[in-house]
């Protein structure tokens, strides 16, 4: 557990290390974390938050996005967001970061490959919703905008999974915030 917490600290704050880290098999150890099956415990929550953390810093960059999607992460993720989308008090932090790395598998670098994507991945995004808080409404609103850049291909997707809910939900909370 404290392994993925380092790696993914020291490829937040030094990216200049993310190569060292790939090289050193940290996308298969991530992975590995998602698939594993032990009893659902508080720690095992935290060593797959921390993978994720870890797998968000790495997927920000396309050619290290698409590395993680070619060694598998795909399925292992929707395993793991089925496991905690139902959680009715899910630290915010675990949606926070599942909806960022969502964003990042889904951008639209690559057309074929970002919108099969998206196609996996947009409803797990939705089961997120249930756990709404800022930060899944954020990445949801970065995601619309990447999408609507785009091109019609990504505005279709975002009509299909409507995922245009998001931009809606956004409105009060912005509402509230400057009538503090």
């Amino acid at each position: 557990m404290y392994a993925a917490n380092i790696i993914a600290y020291i490829a937040k704050w030094n990216e200049e290390y993310i190569p060292d880290i790939i090289e050193a098999d940290a996308i298969p150890s991530f992975i590995q974390i998602f698939k594993c099956d032990r009893q659902v415990s508080w720690n095992l929550m935290t060593e797959k938050d921390a993978a994720v953390y870890g797998l968000v810093q790495i997927c920000r960059k396309e050619n290290y996005r698409d590395l993680c999607i070619q060694q598998g992460i795909i399925k292992p993720l929707i395993s793991f967001i089925n496991s905690i989308a139902n959680i009715k008090f899910l630290p915010d932090s675990y949606s926070n970061n599942v909806s960022a790395l969502i964003v990042c598998l889904c951008r639209p670098y690559n057309a074929q490959t970002s919108s099969e994507n998206a196609q996996l991945l947009l409803p797990e995004l939705n089961k997120l919703s249930q756990n709404l808080n800022n930060g899944v409404i954020l990445n949801a609103i970065i995601l619309i905008r990447e999408f609507l850049e785009g091109g019609p291909k990504y505005t279709e997707l975002l009509i299909d999974f409507e995922l245009m809910q998001f931009f809606w939900i956004s409105f009060p909370l912005k509402w509230n915030i400057f009538n503090i």
